[in-house]
């Protein structure tokens, strides 16, 4: 679950954009392909949810992944 705590995310889930305001939520389900950016102008931050535990053991491979490609805006 994305909570949104500043600004607007947008999330890519079920082939389709939503776009999540300060104070709203976002529920990912369970293995679900999604994506999440800010397409806005002003920033936009969100607390991420998961439950239950154990996602945090894949996050060295998320990591590894995403260190592969060129992020920069």
């Amino acid at each position: 679950m994305f909570y949104v705590i500043a600004g607007t995310l947008s999330v890519f889930l079920n082939d389709a954009w939503s776009h999540v305001a300060k104070g709203g939520y976002a529920v990912i389900p369970r293995g679900a392909p999604h994506n999440f950016e800010n397409q806005g102008s002003v920033p936009a931050g969100f607390i991420a949810f998961n439950a239950p535990s154990g996602f945090e053991t894949r996050m060295p491979d998320i990591a590894a992944a995403l260190s592969a490609e060129d992020l920069r805006l």
